[in-house]
């Protein structure tokens, strides 16, 4: 008997609870029906030759690989580093990219790295 009730008060709560949630919402902020249901639609963007491309950085050292996006202006992070993290990019070695080389990089690239010798 005592979960019965513990559940109606649960459930009760609950309802009063989202009921507070729905009402409390503005008019243009109340959900549609049909619009929730919808799945967002994503549109690649056209390709053109403004579009940056991934140079092809493997092999080269993290100090060349970042000069070169730097003047492409193409953002970029880097992982790796080891223990102390990267104090010297000069002595390290881009082991791979993400996106590869050649493909989109408007959405920036990350840099993959090692000491050199290590990839």
């Amino acid at each position: 008997m005592r979960k019965f009730v513990l559940v109606i008060l649960g459930g009760a709560l609950f309802g009063a609870i989202a009921g507070l949630v729905i009402v409390g919402l503005k008019d243009d902020q109340a959900p549609d029906a049909v619009t929730a249901l919808k799945a967002p639609v994503r549109v690649a963007p056209p390709a053109d030759a403004s579009t940056p491309k991934v140079p092809d950085l493997v092999g080269a050292q993290l100090n060349t690989a970042e000069d070169e996006l730097d003047g492409a202006g193409i953002d970029h992070d880097t992982v790796g580093g080891g223990l102390f993290g990267i104090i010297d990019p000069s002595a390290w070695e881009v082991c791979a990219t993400d996106p590869g080389a050649g493909d989109d990089a408007s959405g920036g690239v990350t840099l993959y790295v090692q000491r050199p010798g290590e990839c």
